[in-house]
C-alpha cells in the first residue's frame, strides 16, 4: 500500500469524527481520493455524528427547553407565560390575551368587537343624549 494511502486510513482510524475534506487537507490530496482509498480499505467513508446537543431545563417545568439560551422556557411555557387574564370593560368577562395585544390605547381591554363596538356606540355614537346635543349643535348653526 502506498504512503499517501497508509496516512489516509490511519487518520481516519485515529480520528474517526473528521470529514473527508480535514483528511485530505492534512494528506494533501482531493476529497474524492480520500473517499476512494477509505471506501477500498473497507472504512467508513462519512465521519462519526457529533453528540446531540443538550438543552438547559425550563425554568417553570423543568422540561428540556430546545432552546440555548439559559433561564429560558420549553414551547408550552413559553405560550402560557405570554398569556395575561383580562376583564372586559363592557360585559365584565375575564379572557386570555398575549400580552402585547394589550397595548391599546383605548378605555379598557375588550373581549371582543362587539363589546368594543357597544363601548365605542356609548361613548362616541348616536345614543339618545348624543343624538340630541348633535341636533342642537346643528340647531345652533343653522341660526348663525
Amino acid at each position: 500500500m502506498p504512503i499517501r494511502k497508509e496516512q489516509v486510513c490511519e487518520l481516519r482510524q485515529q480520528n474517526p469524527n473528521w470529514t473527508l475534506q480535514v483528511i485530505a487537507t492534512s494528506v494533501g490530496c482531493s476529497r474524492e481520493y480520500v473517499r476512494y482509498v477509505l471506501s477500498q480499505a473497507g472504512l467508513p467513508t462519512k465521519g462519526l455524528l457529533p453528540p446531540p446537543k443538550t438543552f438547559d431545563a425550563c425554568s417553570k417545568c423543568g422540561k428540556p427547553a430546545n432552546c440555548a439560551r439559559k433561564g429560558t422556557l420549553c414551547s408550552p411555557c413559553r405560550r402560557t407565560n405570554s398569556l395575561v387574564q383580562l376583564v372586559c370593560v363592557v360585559c365584565s368577562t375575564s379572557f386570555l390575551r398575549r400580552r402585547y395585544q394589550n397595548r391599546i390605547k383605548t378605555a379598557g381591554p375588550f373581549c371582543g368587537r362587539r363589546c368594543l363596538g357597544k363601548w365605542l356606540a356609548q361613548h362616541y355614537g348616536i345614543t339618545k343624549e348624543n343624538r340630541a346635543k348633535r341636533m342642537r349643535e346643528e340647531s345652533e348653526m343653522n341660526t348663525v
